[in-house]
């Protein structure tokens, strides 16, 4: 894809993602007021404006939630230590398309700017998965490897903030915390490939992670 087209392209996400903010924001104005009277799936709706918004990390970093497809892609190539790298070795980051077409991948990012514009500087995956009863919330570990502190903490703040919304459990592979105690499960989804920190690589989309401890 040539530039011309790629920030066409951009320009027009972004415009239509700024678009759905407003619009968002109009339809709770008028679920709230008469003669809707607040239904019920309004709180839907109020979790996806927050689902939108970024929290500032410093005067020039921001902490998002997003499936964009390009920070999906990017995720492995804006950071450092990861496999992901869209120009790595074809066997590991075949698995990016498992973060592209299954919907219960998310990223949380911390980036120099909001859209495509911005560069990711740390990140980590959100994963819904199944423990054989509910389903529960699983935090990939932090990349870079060498993460500053204050982008850790804003990944889990978001990562809390997530769980809190979808009333699940929120887990991570750790040395400290109390034990979950139950397998948790990806029970597969139309990518052929999946990668995977938790259950140690490529997968093919159903895979078993083990020793999750609850993120306090």
């Amino acid at each position: 894809m040539d530039k011309k087209k790629y920030d066409s392209l951009t320009e027009s996400y972004e415009s239509k993602t700024a678009h759905l903010k407003v619009f968002l924001n109009e339809m709770c104005k008028v679920l709230k007021a008469s003669p809707f009277n607040s239904p019920p799936f309004l709180q839907d709706i109020e979790d996806k404006i927050k689902e939108k918004s970024e929290a500032s990390v410093s005067s020039n970093e921001i902490a998002v939630e997003t499936d964009d497809p390009i920070d999906l892609l990017l995720c492995g190539t804006d950071v450092r230590d990861s496999c992901q790298r869209v120009d790595g070795d074809a066997h590991l980051n075949k698995g990016l398309l498992g973060y592209l077409m299954d919907g219960k991948n998310k990223i949380l990012v911390v980036k120099s700017a909001e859209g495509h514009e911005g560069k990711i500087k740390a990140r980590c995956l959100l994963r819904l998965l199944w423990d054989g009863e509910k389903p529960v919330l699983f935090m990939e570990r932090l990349y870079p490897f060498n993460i500053l502190p204050k982008h850790a903490q804003a990944l889990e703040a978001l990562a809390r903030k997530k769980a809190d919304m979808l009333g699940v459990p929120l887990l991570r592979i750790a040395d400290k915390g109390e034990s979950y105690g139950k397998v948790l499960m990806a029970l597969g989804g139309p990518s052929p490939w999946e990668y995977c920190d938790g259950s140690a690589g490529i997968t093919n989309g159903k895979y078993e992670i083990r020793g999750t401890k609850l993120l306090q």
